[in-house]
């Protein structure tokens, strides 16, 4: 009979939540804008989570998966009209790729702007 002994180096909160030691976390800021108004939360997450990770985190999500990425259809129950899209800003910029294949980073800023396709481009 064998045994495994896992060890780690986690701390248990006296809520009974794991809480993961600092060096293998993150912070990443995730914003909303919608209607100019901004909700924006931090969250921790483990070094080498993507964006999606993070973001569900922070908000409700409803996203599909396909062989590029992932594309988030809803935000909070909100789901673009026609005509509108959730725009996705990484650090202040236009994201070129979709937000799974964003590794997190520390200081790392995930921005979802409810955005008119006229506006955009």
């Amino acid at each position: 009979m064998a045994s495994v002994v896992i060890l780690g180096c986690t701390n248990q909160s006296n809520t009974g939540e794991v809480v993961l030691a600092k060096e293998e976390t993150v912070t990443v800021k995730v914003l909303l804008e919608k209607d100019g108004e901004i909700t924006e939360k931090e969250v921790e997450m483990e070094k080498g989570s993507n964006g999606l990770d993070a973001v569900k985190k922070a908000f409700r999500i409803e996203a599909t998966e396909y062989a590029t990425g992932s594309f988030v259809n809803s935000i909070n129950g909100i789901t673009p009209e026609e005509g509108y899209f959730w725009g996705l800003y990484v650090n202040g910029e236009f994201a070129e790729k979709a937000i799974d294949l964003y590794e997190v980073k520390e200081g790392m800023e995930i921005k979802w702007k409810y955005t008119r396709f006229e506006e955009a481009f």
